[in-house]
């Protein structure tokens, strides 16, 4: 495999690699919440689930709105 491929894993591994972020994606399977929603989900504070979501996002796994 070549370098490209083996760095988009990398990175794309390191976005899964917080508990949080993958209960996150999990939440998001049914379709689009809200920052707020997903506070009630994960019983978190919204800077924490904002915190979370910006990882995925800079990475290209979600898209706010």
């Amino acid at each position: 495999m070549n370098q490209t491929i083996h760095r988009f894993k990398a990175e794309f591994f390191k976005a899964l690699s917080h508990p949080m972020r993958i209960i996150i994606l999990n939440e998001l399977r049914g379709g689009e919440k809200s920052v707020n929603e997903l506070q009630a989900v994960l019983g978190i504070d919204q800077s924490s689930v904002s915190r979370q979501l910006a990882v995925l996002r800079t990475r290209n796994i979600v898209e706010d709105r």
